[in-house]
Order: structure tokens, then C-alpha cells, then sequence
């Protein structure tokens, strides 16, 4: 896992290149003569036009180049004016100079020169990449300028100079065809160079002919006009065909040169023998072993572990590495440091080893890229040991001996020899180890009603160690603790952290993160008995890529290479696993888009055990293995992986009174106790343990914890939540909870909701009646209300009056199925109106996403009208929908009953009162009975 050693390639830095005497401070100067600017458009042709003018040119000199920069916009916005008017241009005075050649402010009656006006610019020193551990010493200069505003024209042009005598006289640049956004009225692209230089180009569209003319002493290249639109390639193809069209120039003859002109920069004789330090790590690791492999595994761990990552871009440090003895005394380097001091301890070590050029971030591009220094942006050792070159970075962390054979993704690479050498085509290998290895186990023994206890063991290697050493080392302990919990969070979804812990292991290169917690399994009805479906890699796995489009259709699909992940999940199962079962997928092997996947699981003695690997072993796909990759997705993903309890496993309320009678709940109480706030605004530890109480009905306790909430976060929601809390214990508490969620939220029909529930309570309906219509007078969702008025007039037995509410309440909100549904169930239930009870059923369950309720409240009509074939249809397809619906099973069972058919009958009528112990009464209500 490479990081990117950016000041190596470039694209935006250094395509602006040549230099003089370096300075720290712009400097004011006419435009070069070697210069062709466009002129001015005529501002008032396209009134509408913003960007007016882009010119950019480039001398491509014997020491370096020189790039011309002219731009002019109209301010067109109060936006566009804070933009236009803050100017800030940057450069790298060790490499070159920044030229200013003017600044005009052109108002629609006058211009401004804005450098002869008294403003000067500001030089800051501002390190912008130092968060990716890089310093490269760019100074930016700043001016506010004044007196613009909207309609104003702002005309820039300046140069910046650059040159590297890492180059050895040559010089390369690359420059982006065309800028995203609207196009300029006049822009044009120019490079010249004296035609004594051996100066090759390449335009990466084929559609733009660039204009060649020469003369006596220069070569002239101008691309004028508007750049053809390039269609961006999909944004899951390899970062290569995603790269925008260039202009690229080159002094190189070849890649020969290029490794060739780079080879002295890594000479690394005696260089290890002039250093006593490095001596003595060289005899340290020589006596370790005699083994090749085994001494180069020694030297990457040493240069991985003990030399930390800091990109140095000052001075020569672009191209140029440090010497073993500076990297090693400052205990730092960058990957060209790093690889420099790797080289020169393998050749110590008796090794053959050489420096790789490689682009960590496009790849494979410098392919299709004239030769140059910028085509790559980060560099690696390689040895020969065995027969065979063995890769090492030692920009990354934690690499063994175990994965000296892998092979990353780079595609190409350039050797860096004396004698030149040419691009290699490199073929990246799966990783050999997981980059992380999870270990998860669940306890649902409690029961399948509550919250699991989880333990979590994760061992991550490669560059989410390297990530997590950086923030040990930069964050203070509650930051990083909070990382931790992050981490864990992510293994264990919105599930709260009890404890965590991790663990460093220098020898390993490893990171051990460990942590406890609460998590919910998610049980539900399936074909009469709960299940759990966990989630799996292979259902996980998804080929959305899209190759349908012209121009498209052969572009590969990038791979998430070389992810290696492995997973181990188990649950302790209730009752020992007692009637337990698996369906679905239980064993899988296969590759399926370019990824490796392994599923097993087992049920054995309570426990359910699932075993899971994902590894890329390739970095890309062809598009037209897309439909066979599919289509072998689709039948392994037509099932999936469920875990059934037995059909007749307790519903979660006699499972909740069983529990708290045999004590079952204790380590679950004992874990909920832990829950403490990671600091002063952290609310949830009150949250989910109210949450925790309240679901075993231990209201008391579950306030105490509501109060803290409250008091850490005060709103509507969480006062709401406590007024259902206190009911009918503490009207006075829950009333004044109710006002002040009303306070806070005035139009809350959650609200009204509650406080019409506790005036029923009390039996008062007027009260609750003068509440709907003082609520109608501000609410804003007043079709909610008049279904609120609609419950409590037919809870006074005043039908007419509710149905009228409803009537309305459907005015209002025409076409809503729940009010439809709601209309047709209080005709159902007084056994009134039936004829048109059937036509809202029936337009609910049309326009319902899940239409279980309705199809229940139309099949109860059937039943009302001794349609019982229709009826058991209707209850048959709510029940397959949601098999949990003990109203529906009731209803049916009577249906059956009195179809004749004894046996389904009674069988529905058992299991709708396991599951609703109080329907007969319910029913009973509604004057129908078995």
C-alpha cells in the first residue's frame, strides 16, 4: 500500500516550467517578447459571456520552460466578484519566478491598471498538502483588488519559470486540452521552441489539429478555438481512461533516456559504508540471516518502520532523494529517500536491487504517454532474489516476507539504470495475506426479543495500519478513542461501544483493535417463523457498471484492487439452537467480476458460525465479460442466507416476561450499565439504554435515563418520548412534556396525538375535541388532525360525525391510502356502508407500496359480507406480506370456520392468540366472534 510521492509527476505543478534567478517575490515585468496574446473580444458583442479570454503559452527552453498565463472574465455576480477579486498565484522559488504582467480592472467606461494603482501582493508561505505529510515549499502571492464590481472585466497575465537540473537540460510539460465549464469567447494553446531542440509532442484527442509553423530560428504549435467536448469516461473505469485530454512536450528521445537520466540521482556506492548507523544495521541483518528473501524482508521492515513519510518538494527534492545518512539521521523521507536507502542497504547486503518508477495514481498511462519524468508519480526498490524481482516499497507498513511475491497494480513501470532502460509491463498478483481479518461474535442466548452482546477482534495490516499508527501519533486519547469506537462501528453498525482496546505490533507490522458492545439482530417474519438474514460479501457484491454508451462499450471496469478481506461471525443462538435452521447459500466458492469469493457456514451445538473471505485478484475487468459476470451474480444472489427459529418459538412479549422472571437479562443489564458519554455532548449512551428498559417495560428505569437525555438534548421528540413514558402514572408529568414539545414544535401532530390520547385516558373526548380544533387553527397538516377527530368521535360513538371527519380529512388529502384504508376499516368494524368500504379498500391497496393493512381491512369486509372465499383470498395475501399479523390469522381462522374447514380454522385461531393474547375480546367488539 504505496503512498503517492506527488512531486514527482505533477500535471498542475510543474506544467508551468523554465527558470531564471529564483525569487521569493513576484516580479513585475513586461510580457516576454517570445508572447502571441490574443486580443481582447469586444466585451459588448455577448453581453452574457463570463469568460472572455484564455491564452496559454509555453517556451520550451535549453534549461527549462516558461509558461504564460492570460485570462479575462466578466463579474457577472455577487459570487463571481469575491472570486474575481481575490487573486492568488503561486510558484516554487527554488525552481523559478513568478512574472506579473498585468492586472487591469476595466469598468464599461475606463480601465484601471491596477499595477501602477499603489497595489502590491502579499507573500504567504503556506504549506496547502502538509495534511498528506508534504512540504514543498510553494509560495502563493495575494492581492484583494479593489474597486471592482459587478460588470466589471478583470484581465490577468503572468509567467512562472521552471527548471530542474535533475532534468540534465531536458525539459517536459503537460497541459490539459480544455478546463471544465463554459468556453472562453477567444482561448488558444501555444508552445514554441527553437528548432535546435529535439522537442516531440503529442495531442491525446484526435479531433484537435494543432497548427504548425516554423521559421527561421523557433517551431510554433498554436490550438485555437473551442476544444471539441470529450464525453468523461464512467466513473468506475480504471483512473487512466478517466484522465482529460493533453497536450503533451518532451525533450526526451525515449524512456531509455529518461531511466538513464535519472539513474545517477540513485548511485549508492559506499554510501552505506560511510555511515556507522547504517553499517550496523546492515551486520545486524546479515547475522539475523543468510537467506536473500529473508535479509530483504529485514531491510523493508527496517526502512518501513523506523523512517517515517514526509514528502520533501523544496530545493531538488522534486526529483533528486536524500542520502542514506540524511534519511537515516532525520528518521524521515519521502519515497525516493526511502527507496534510495533501501537500494543502497539491499546492494549492502549482497542483493541485487534497483529503483522502479511507477504512477501509483493513473497507472498504466505513462503507456500511452510521450517520455517524461512527469508520467510517473511515485518510485519503488525491487531485488532480484531467486530468479524472479521481488517488489518493496518502503513508502508502506507492516510488509513481511510473506508478501515480497506480490505484484502491485502499476502496470508499467521504468527501471532506473545507467545504462536506460525501457517501460515493463507489470502483471499484479492477488496480496498473499488479508488486509484485515475480523473475528464477531454475537450472544443472542437472552433471546431473540432483545439486544445481542458483541465482541469484536479485528487484525488490519497494510495502509489502514499505517493510517491508524499516523492517528495515534497525531490525535490526543479522546480523539483517538472515538477512532477506535469508529472503527468498531463500522464492524458493528449504529450498535454502541462498551469497550475497546488496540494494540501495536511492532513485530508484525499488525494492528489488533478489540472492542465490546450492544448490537440489534434484526428477526423477522418469514413464512410464519422469524429469521435473520446476515449480511454476507457475496450479497453484498454488486456489477452496476454501465457499458452501453457509444465510445464506452469496451472500456474496462476498475476493481477495488487488491482488497483482501476475511470475516468470522457467530452467534450463540437461544434454547442451544433448539429447532434452529440455515436455508439459502450455505457454501460458496467461486470468482465472480475479477473477485474471489468464499462463504461457509454450519449450525453446530447453538451456534451458528459463518466464515467469509473477498479478495480482487485482478485490477480491472473487461466490459464484455459484464453479462457473463452478471449473470452468475444473479444465481448465486437468488437466494439468500437465512438463519428460521422453530414456528414455535415464543413472540417477543412472552418471550419478554419469561426473561424477566428467569433473569436472563442480567449481562445485558450489566452491559447497558457501562454505556458512558465519550464527552459532554454525547447524548446516546441515555438514548439506547432508555431505549433497552423500555422495550423490557421497566418504565421506571428507563426514565432516569430519558431525564439525561432531556437535559442533553431537549427536543420535541425526546419529550414525547418521555410523556408516553409516564401515561397514565404521571398525567401532570406527561402534560407538561407535551407543551413543551409543543413550545418547541407548535404544528407537531405527534403531539396533539398524545395529548388527545391522555384526555381519553380520562374519558373527557370534549377536552380532546377542543384541542383537535385549537390545533386546527395553526397546524398546517390539518387532514391528519380531522383523522385524529375522526378516532375520538368514534370513540364517543358519534359514527356519522367521524366518518364525516374522514370524509374531509380525504378532501384534503386526496388519493391517501392510509385514510382510505382507515375509512374502510371503521365501516368494517360498525358493519355500515359496506358497499363503499370495498371501493376504499380496493383504491388503498392500489396505491400502497405494502398494501398488508388494507388487503386485512378489505378482507374483513368480505367477511362481513359472506364473500369468505374473497375474504381468505385477501387475508392470505396480507399474511404473506406480513406473517406476523395476528387480526389477519384471527379474521381468517373464522373465515375457514365458517367455510367448513375446522382444522385451518382452529389453526389460525391458535396462533393469532399466541400472538395477540386479547384478541377475542377485541373482536368480540366488533360483534364477531369464532
Amino acid at each position: 500500500m504505496q503512498r503517492m510521492c506527488s512531486g514527482m509527476i505533477g500535471i498542475a505543478a510543474l506544467a508551468w516550467v523554465q527558470a531564471a534567478n529564483a525569487g521569493v517575490e513576484p516580479i513585475i515585468a513586461p510580457v516576454p517578447s517570445w508572447v502571441k496574446p490574443p486580443t481582447l473580444p469586444d466585451a459588448k458583442a455577448d453581453p452574457n459571456a463570463t469568460f472572455l479570454l484564455l491564452d496559454r503559452e509555453f517556451q520550451v527552453g535549453r534549461t527549462g520552460t516558461v509558461s504564460y498565463f492570460e485570462a479575462a472574465s466578466r463579474i457577472n455576480s455577487p459570487e463571481s466578484l469575491m472570486r474575481a477579486v481575490n487573486l492568488q498565484l503561486s510558484w516554487q522559488p527554488d525552481k523559478g519566478d513568478l512574472f506579473v504582467h498585468r492586472i487591469e480592472l476595466i469598468h464599461p467606461n475606463a480601465t484601471v491598471d491596477i499595477l501602477k494603482s499603489g497595489q502590491k501582493f502579499a507573500v504567504l508561505r503556506r504549506e496547502a498538502q502538509l495534511e498528506q505529510l508534504q512540504v514543498n515549499g510553494v509560495l502563493t502571492a495575494t492581492m484583494q483588488i479593489e474597486g471592482a464590481q459587478v460588470g466589471d472585466i478583470v484581465r490577468l497575465a503572468f509567467s512562472i519559470s521552471y527548471k530542474d537540473p535533475a532534468m540534465a537540460g531536458n525539459a517536459n510539460s503537460i497541459q490539459q486540452l480544455a478546463f471544465p465549464g463554459p468556453a472562453p469567447v477567444k482561448s488558444q494553446l501555444r508552445a514554441v521552441w527553437d528548432n535546435g531542440l529535439p522537442v516531440r509532442w503529442k495531442v491525446g484527442d484526435t479531433r484537435v489539429i494543432p497548427r504548425i509553423t516554423k521559421s527561421a530560428s523557433e517551431t510554433e504549435l498554436v490550438i485555437s478555438g473551442d476544444i471539441p467536448k470529450t464525453e468523461p469516461a464512467p466513473a468506475d473505469a480504471p483512473v487512466r481512461y478517466r484522465l482529460p485530454p493533453m497536450l503533451e512536450l518532451t525533450t526526451f528521445a525515449d524512456w531509455k533516456s529518461v531511466s538513464a537520466t535519472n539513474a545517477p540521482l540513485y548511485q549508492t556506492a559506499d554510501l552505506i559504508k560511510k555511515d556507522v548507523g547504517l553499517s550496523a544495521e546492515v551486520t545486524r541483518i546479515a547475522a539475523a540471516s543468510a537467506d536473500p528473501r529473508t535479509r530483504a524482508a529485514l531491510a523493508l521492515q527496517l526502512v518501513q518502520d523506523k523512517v517515517r513519510y514526509l514528502f520533501n518538494g523544496m530545493a531538488l527534492g522534486a526529483y533528486v532523494p536524500a542520502t542514506p545518512s540524511e534519511t537515516w539521521a532525520r528518521k524521515f523521507g519521502d519515497c525516493k529517500a526511502k527507496t534510495m536507502l533501501l537500494v543502497a542497504l539491499l546492494r549492502e547486503l549482497g542483493i541485487e536491487a534497483e529503483p522502479m518508477l511507477v504512477n501509483a495514481t493513473t497507472r498504466g498511462s505513462a503507456a500511452d504517454r510521450l517520455p517524461a519524468f512527469q508520467a510517473f508519480d511515485h518510485i519503488v526498490a525491487r531485488a532480484h532474489i531467486g530468479g524472479k524481482w521481488l517488489w518493496l516499497d518502503g513508502t508502506s507498513l507492516g510488509d513481511r516476507a510473506a508478501d515480497l511475491d506480490d505484484i502491485p497494480a502499476f502496470e508499467v513501470g521504468l527501471p532506473v539504470r545507467s545504462g536506460g532502460a525501457d517501460l515493463e509491463t507489470l502483471i499484479a498478483t492477488p496480496i498473499s495475506r488479508p488486509e484485515s481479518v475480523t473475528d464477531l461474535d454475537y450472544d443472542a442466548r437472552a433471546g431473540l426479543a432483545f439486544p445481542t452482546i458483541f465482541t469484536a477482534r479485528q487484525v488490519i495490516r497494510g495502509q489502514a495500519a499505517m493510517i491508524l499508527r499516523a492517528s495515534r501519533d497525531g490525535l490526543g486519547p479522546k480523539e483517538f478513542a472515538k477512532v477506535q469506537i469508529g472503527m468498531i462501528q463500522q464492524i458493528v453498525p449504529d450498535s454502541p461501544v462498551t469497550e475497546h482496546a488496540i494494540k501495536f505490533d511492532e513485530a508484525t507490522g499488525e494492528v489488533v483493535l478489540t472492542g465490546k458492545g450492544i448490537a440489534t439482530l434484526d428477526w423477522s417474519p418469514d413464512e410464519g417463523r422469524q429469521a435473520y438474514e446476515p449480511t454476507t460479501m457475496l450479497g453484498s457484491v454488486s456489477l452496476s457498471a454501465d457499458r452501453s454508451t457509444p465510445g464506452q462499450t469496451s472500456i474496462p471496469v476498475a476493481v477495488a484492487f487488491p482488497d483482501y478481506n476475511k470475516t468470522r461471525v457467530t452467534i450463540q443462538l437461544p434454547n442451544k439452537g433448539a429447532g434452529f435452521t440455515i436455508t439459502g447459500p450455505q457454501k460458496y466458492v467461486g470468482t465472480i467480476g475479477g473477485i474471489e469469493l468464499g462463504l461457509d457456514s454450519s449450525l453446530k451445538d447453538g451456534v451458528l458460525e459463518l466464515t467469509q473471505s473477498q479478495r480482487a485478484l485482478v485490477p480491472q475487468i473487461a466490459a464484455a465479460s459484464l453479462p457473463e459476470a452478471r449473470a452468475a451474480l444473479a444465481k448465486a444472489q437468488a437466494t439468500a442466507l437465512k438463519i428460521a427459529a422453530p414456528a414455535s418459538y415464543p413472540d417477543n412479549k412472552a418471550e419478554r416476561a419469561a426473561a424477566k422472571k428467569d433473569g436472563r437479562l442480567t449481562a445485558l443489564k450489566a452491559i447497558y450499565a457501562g454505556l458512558v458519554p465519550v464527552d459532554d455532548q454525547d447524548s446516546t449512551p441515555f438514548l439506547n439504554r432508555a431505549r433497552f428498559y423500555a422495550g423490557i417495560e421497566e418504565t421506571k428505569l428507563a426514565l432516569v435515563d430519558v431525564d439525561k437525555l432531556i437535559a442533553r438534548a431537549p427536543s420535541a421528540e425526546n419529550y414525547l418520548w418521555r410523556a408516553r413514558l409516564r401515561g397514565k402514572d404521571n398525567q401532570p408529568g406527561a402534560l407538561a412534556d407535551i407543551a413543551a414539545a409543543r413550545a418547541l414544535e407548535p404544528a407537531s401532530t405527534d403531539a396533539i396525538s398524545q395529548l388527545v390520547a391522555l384526555r381519553l385516558e380520562k374519558k373527557d373526548s370534549a377536552a380532546a375535541l377542543a384541542d383537535i380544533e385549537n390545533a386546527m387553527a395553526s397546524g398546517p397538516d390539518k387532514a391528519s388532525l380531522f383523522r385524529l377527530k375522526a378516532s375520538v368521535l368514534e370513540d364517543a360513538n358519534k359514527l356519522d360525525e367521524a366518518l364525516a371527519a374522514l370524509d374531509k380529512a380525504i378532501a384534503l388529502a386526496p388519493g391517501t391510502p392510509d385514510i382510505l384504508n382507515e375509512r374502510c376499516w371503521m365501516k368494517a368494524t360498525h358493519n355500515v356502508q359496506l358497499d363503499t368500504a370495498l371501493r376504499d379498500c380496493t383504491k388503498a391497496i392500489e396505491q400502497m407500496d405494502e398494501p398488508a393493512a388494507a388487503l386485512d381491512s378489505r378482507g374483513f369486509v368480505y367477511l362481513r359480507l359472506a364473500r369468505f372465499d374473497d375474504a381468505i383470498g385477501d387475508f392470505d395475501l396480507a399474511l404473506k406480506r406480513r406473517p406476523d399479523l395476528g387480526p389477519t390469522l384471527y379474521a381468517r381462522g373464522i373465515a375457514r370456520l365458517r367455510k367448513g374447514d375446522k382444522a385451518g380454522g382452529d389453526a389460525d385461531l391458535a396462533n393469532a392468540r399466541r400472538l395477540v393474547p386479547e384478541i377475542d375480546k377485541t373482536y368480540a367488539k366488533y360483534g364477531v366472534s369464532p
